[in-house]
């Protein structure tokens, strides 16, 4: 993904620094990847836009067969942006109010996961009273109490965590959907993000699949979680596919993939300000920082990162900082390595999920804009950076 320098540094001379970049092939590989794992089964994919919502992303990975999975109203305008098929959209949110409910199903999505029974609830009042001639198909998210065995803000399956309804409970969720009139298509279950061992799955899915026979029902939408190459293992896709899919594969499976289709896909490209010694510390000052790539700072992330440019002769320990007023703004700590020099190039990988999706205005700094390489190396800007009157939009 990097090896192309010249590439880099052309768009980095014609669109500036911080700049994040997005290789299509890459997209397409993964995309590959998830189809051949779940190449024997009834299987319909969507892609969780949380990780990365620029609208020309969705149309690629649209085009390659996956649906879109939404958590809010501003995901479901940039999917509209995209593309025009409402039907292939999954609503999924622990917090949904009415008003957007209402907004939700005049757009005529295709499915919506239910998060709670008191959200059950206001679906049957809002149906009671409905003329919508076509509704979503509704699924009960299941909170297994499964350890996805990841960082504790992207676990999701346990008990203690805000998502889904406990299994105890799933029996009376029944009963009242088929009091209130919502018919209940199937279950849903999510553990977490950033999953590298399949055993959690397998817990996860043993949980599920018990309940779809127990209430004779036939589709189970698996969530994602399949984790990728940061400084974790990999998810062994082939032990995946034997030892998984055998508990799945009575069921149609429905999916909700981000991280794993674009997280390999992209770089956050940055350059070397200075050189800063204080007394035995050294950092790396670069233009960009948590502001944009805020992982490392939120879930002590690791970037593998790449020198493009010059450096020094021998290794010394560094860390390379953002422009931040904040302590906390590190993009990597503790490296022994080379040193840049003023000028060089960073590229920190694996940060086409979660980085530009998580960017803010922090610190007054405008959002970096991305760039799309195609398989022809042909490059594509499709989102401009931002100036400064963009901060203050909307302010008299």
């Amino acid at each position: 993904m990097m090896s192309n320098f010249s590439l880099i540094n052309f768009i980095a001379s014609k669109f500036g620094t911080p700049v994040y970049i997005y290789w299509e092939e890459i997209i397409k590989k993964q995309v590959k990847k998830v189809f051949d794992v779940f190449s024997e089964v009834d299987f319909h994919p969507t892609f969780a836009v949380k990780a990365n919502s620029n609208p020309e992303l969705l149309k690629l990975i649209r085009r390659y067969g996956f649906g879109m999975e939404v958590a809010s109203l501003g995901e479901l305008y940039g999917v509209r942006k995209a593309y025009e098929k409402p039907g292939n959209i999954i609503w999924n949110s622990n917090g949904k109010t009415l008003d957007e409910m209402k907004i939700f199903l005049n757009s005529k999505i295709g499915k919506v996961n239910i998060d709670s029974l008191e959200e059950l609830t206001d679906w049957g009042k809002l149906l009671s009273g409905s003329s919508v001639s076509k509704l979503p198909k509704f699924y009960l998210r299941i909170n297994p109490d499964v350890d996805g065995n990841t960082h504790k803000y992207i676990s999701t399956g346990l008990k203690i965590h805000k998502f889904g309804i406990p299994i105890g409970s799933i029996s009376f969720g029944i009963k009242m959907s088929k009091k209130i009139g919502v018919e209940i298509s199937g279950f849903h279950i999510h553990i977490g993000s950033q999953i590298t061992k399949i055993e959690p799955f397998i817990r996860a899915f043993e949980k599920v699949t018990r309940l779809l026979k127990k209430y004779e029902l036939s589709e189970v939408n698996i969530g994602g979680g399949w984790g990728i190459s940061y400084d974790e293992d990999l998810l062994d896709l082939e032990a995946y596919k034997n030892k998984v899919l055998s508990i799945l594969k009575d069921y149609k499976i429905i999916a909700e993939f981000g991280r794993f289709i674009v997280g390999e896909a992209g770089i956050y490209l940055v350059r070397v300000i200075r050189i800063k010694k204080s007394g035995d510390q050294v950092f790396v000052v670069v233009d960009g920082g948590m502001n944009h790539l805020l992982r490392p700072a939120l879930y002590g992330a690791k970037h593998p990162f790449r020198i493009i440019g010059e450096s020094s002769s021998s290794k010394t320990k560094y860390n390379i900082v953002g422009p931040i007023c904040e302590s906390g703004d590190v993009l990597y700590n503790d490296v022994f390595d080379f040193v840049p020099k003023e000028g060089s190039l960073i590229a920190f990988a694996a940060s086409g999920a979660y980085g530009f999706s998580m960017a803010n205005h922090y610190n007054g700094y405008p959002l970096p804009p991305e760039v799309l390489i195609r398989p022809d190396n042909t490059v594509k800007l499709i989102r401009r950076r931002e100036n400064f009157k963009d901060l203050y939009k909307g302010v008299k």
